[in-house]
């Protein structure tokens, strides 16, 4: 712990945490995707003036889930005096200037505090695996790309469940490197409370049940599922005690059934061609169906790797759980139909994480990195041109666009594609090369490693 302390506490990583938030900070109080943000505003109005469990009070079909509820609800308390009447939200909710700058601000305070988190697992864990100047870098990679930036500054809140889905993943890695069941628990725990603050960090689930299932330990795979069921009770005890189960069925199951299309902003396999209705077959099958079946067989190929190359009993854990989770994050969103570009987020902390473990992963980390900012940037650009009716060359900025995100959509889906071909060798166990007087140097940024 005191290491750790002593590389946050540097003062390249103070002044690198100071100016991330001060950038964030400067644009919070811009409108950015203001129905997003206003619609957050309404969560922390009626938790605070009416009480969390009147959330279902709110006038949308898909509601978000508990664990980020009660966030916003802190928020609210914070802004008490300054929050809006929330029965007022149908009237004017829906209007750019539907809420005030401090609610505005308030309510982004919150990704804009995960960010730093997350900038600070990857400082603490590469600084301890690889060495404190790779710790510095992944945090620099991470809060300063612009993709990241506009996420939690100036749209939504999935820098919280990015989170905690790295926890898991370090916890994971922690656990493989160390074999200690703490960690393996303490991963779950933080897989629980992902999929407590939103439906799709249950992306996290399936994989760390695979590897937890080939430790063969059984008292490890019997306590796994209680701690995380454990742990998301918990979480929604007010609602399940107050007999609310409405709100389970709309903060998971009705989330299924939204946006029925191929693809809703994401870059990936889907939007390689124009935006259709899930429900059109190709060959009898309907584009959902094939995109769960392709997700399907990625998941069995990385659980196969996993097993072939005995990763839970390896020695090599923690490099390992970051390239698993690394493919196991990207594979929903690049494969299954309905993502929203934003879903991405998680992997691109994770990305960094295992490109600079691995510098075979750089390539995947680049293109990851870069594929979200560009996704990002250009769903911005496009929602202020379809709402600025002046906006000039309305069809040639639409076509420049389209063009992007194919190109764009190529570079995500062919790093996919080359991690999927490469796993079975990213995922042999390596040792550190040997220098001419016999050490071992650490592993790290300039560090060749090779298979054992």
């Amino acid at each position: 712990m005191s290491a750790i302390g002593r590389q946050i506490f540097k003062w390249q990583v103070i002044v690198l945490f100071g100016a991330a938030v001060m950038i964030r900070l400067v644009l919070a109080p811009f409108l950015g995707f203001w129905g997003d943000t206003n619609l957050l505003v309404q969560y922390a109005r009626v938790a605070e003036q009416k009480g969390v469990l009147r959330v279902n009070d709110i006038n949308i079909s898909v509601l978000y889930p508990a664990g980020y509820l009660y966030h916003t609800y802190a928020v609210g308390t914070v802004l008490k005096n300054r929050l809006r009447n929330a029965d007022t939200y149908d009237a004017d909710g829906m209007t750019p200037n539907g809420i005030s700058i401090a609610e505005r601000v308030g309510i982004r305070t919150i990704p804009i505090a995960y960010d730093l988190l997350i900038a600070a697992v990857l400082l603490a864990a590469l600084g301890s695996y690889v060495s404190p100047r790779a710790g510095q870098w992944a945090a620099a990679l991470y809060l300063f790309n612009p993709g990241v930036i506009v996420s939690s500054a100036l749209w939504n809140y999935d820098s919280v469940p990015s989170f905690y889905q790295l926890l898991a993943v370090v916890f994971a890695g922690l656990a493989l490197q160390k074999r200690r069941d703490i960690f393996w628990l303490l991963a779950w725990v933080a897989a629980g409370l992902a999929f407590t603050m939103k439906a799709q960090a249950g992306m996290v689930v399936p994989i760390l049940a695979v590897v937890t299932l080939f430790t063969r330990r059984v008292k490890l795979i019997v306590m796994a599922p209680i701690v995380f069921f454990g742990v998301v009770a918990l979480v929604f005890s007010p609602f399940l005690l107050a007999h609310e189960a409405i709100y389970l069925k709309r903060a998971y199951l009705d989330s299924f059934d939204a946006y029925p299309v191929t693809h809703v902003g994401a870059y990936n396999l889907w939007a390689l061609w124009f935006q259709r209705p899930v429900s059109n077959r190709v060959a009898g099958l309907t584009f959902e169906a094939i995109g769960r079946g392709l997700f399907l067989a990625s998941m069995a190929w990385l659980s196969w790797c996993i097993w072939r190359r005995k990763v839970a009993n390896g020695t090599d854990g923690f490099r390992c759980s970051a390239i698993i989770f690394t493919y196991a994050f990207a594979a929903p969103f690049i494969l299954l139909t309905r993502m929203h570009e934003r879903y991405f987020a998680p992997t691109v902390a994770v990305a960094v994480l295992a490109g600079l473990m691995d510098r075979r992963l750089r390539g995947v980390m680049w293109a990851f990195s870069v594929g979200f900012l560009v996704n990002m940037l250009t769903i911005f650009i496009q929602y202020l041109v379809e709402v600025d009716d002046t906006t000039l060359f309305h069809q040639e900025m639409h076509f420049g666009i389209a063009v992007v995100r194919f190109f764009c959509c190529l570079l995500i889906v062919g790093a996919f594609l080359w991690l999927t071909c490469k796993l079975p060798s990213l995922l042999e166990p390596v040792q550190p090369m040997v220098d001419s007087a016999g050490n071992v140097p650490r592993a790290g940024v300039d560090r060749v490693r090779k298979p054992v």
